[in-house]
């Protein structure tokens, strides 16, 4: 408690009052725009998108800014997500000092940070992998001792580890329509994480805010930074293309879960004959990973970037994309971004032209 009450006290220590102009543009957008920001690093934007948010659906705010703490940065900076889940977690600071405040100078920490999406690409192979169905079956049935002593075993492999917590917190907990069904219970998987060697604060940090995510990220967090103690990491910063913007929303916002984007990505198919076997999921998937998945400085070892990977391939592997299939479809995007930023941008002005008053819908 101790240690809380510090990071408590650092962060309120910190915490200016600022001036921001908020974003404009559905909350949909607006929340794509805040975490595709963080992930580039870009603070600016990613402030007046965390702005227009917040006045729009606080609630949906604090869930994306919780969401982007667990899936983008995670272990690459295990410091700053501690400070981030702990002021998420911390009503109390909010009303003190400002529930905007707060929010905006979390956003600003998550955008300095180094990224990791680990936690997304373990989570993905425990859910999808094809390879790993018989863990999954066979963990399904298994007595809650096992699957305990399974979470709390740095030696069995990750994947299997991040299967057998979600297991044993249940899939009523957390819903999936690939896991095998088992009621579970969340109270035996967090007794299971505490086991683990690793550091107090942020095994605390992560239970404190588990109960908020309808996936069991914080969960796999732990075991995730175990392994990141194997290898021996660097942060590598990456050269991100600028995403062209209007009236300040950055096109690569309009993905595959907003409006604008499905728009988007419909009409480059029609115009793109080498897109149109694809499915709608597919070419969505392959604009994120190529697009909307950057980061700007990343925690990166060979033995973690081929956690990554395969975490992608499970991706496509569950959406009916086979290798060969992903490599035609990538190359084909890559030669049609410039025409898709184009038909971003028109949507994205058709969109923000149609906004009432307020520049909200």
């Amino acid at each position: 408690m101790y240690e809380r009450k510090r990071i408590i006290d650092e962060l309120e220590g910190a915490i200016k009052k600022e001036q921001v102009d908020p974003m404009v543009g559905d909350r949909w957008l607006i929340a794509s725009a805040m975490q595709k920001s963080i992930r580039r690093g870009e603070t600016e934007r990613a402030a007046r998108a965390a702005l227009g948010l917040w006045q729009q659906d606080r609630r949906r705010f604090w869930d994306r800014l919780l969401v982007v703490a667990t899936e983008d940065v995670g272990c690459g900076d295990p410091h700053v997500l501690v400070q981030v889940l702990v002021g998420i977690a911390s009503t109390d600071l909010r009303r003190r000092v400002g529930d905007i405040q707060v929010g905006l100078h979390l956003t600003r920490l998550l955008c300095g940070a180094a990224k990791s999406r680990l936690a997304d690409a373990v989570f993905i192979q425990a859910e999808k992998a094809h390879r790993f169905n018989w863990v999954r079956q066979e963990f399904a049935s298994a007595n809650n001792q096992m699957l305990a002593r399974c979470v709390s075993d740095k030696e069995i492999p990750l994947i299997e580890r991040a299967i057998a917590v979600w297991l044993l917190a249940g899939t009523k907990r957390f819903r999936s329509e690939i896991m095998p069904p088992r009621v579970g219970d969340v109270g035996n998987a967090i007794a299971a994480v505490r086991a683990t060697a690793t550091p107090t604060m942020l095994t605390q940090a992560c239970i404190d805010v588990n109960s908020r995510l309808p996936w069991p990220l914080a969960l796999h967090i732990p075991l995730i930074w175990q392994e990141v103690q194997r290898h021996t990491t660097t942060v590598h910063r990456h050269t991100i293309p600028a995403s062209p913007d209007i009236e300040g929303m950055p096109v690569c916002a309009a993905d595959m879960f907003t409006r604008v984007g499905k728009a988007s990505f419909r009409e480059l198919q029609r115009a793109v004959p080498g897109l149109q076997p694809f499915t709608a999921q597919q070419l969505g998937l392959g604009i994120f990973y190529l697009d909307g998945g950057l980061v700007d400085k990343e925690l990166t070892a060979p033995g973690l970037n081929a956690i990554q990977r395969a975490g992608e391939m499970a991706d496509l592997e569950c959406a009916g994309l086979p290798p060969a299939g992903y490599a035609e479809l990538r190359h084909t995007l890559r030669d049609s971004m410039e025409l898709l930023n184009d038909i971003r941008q028109t949507h994205l002005r058709r969109h923000l032209a149609g906004l009432p008053a307020g520049g909200q819908k």
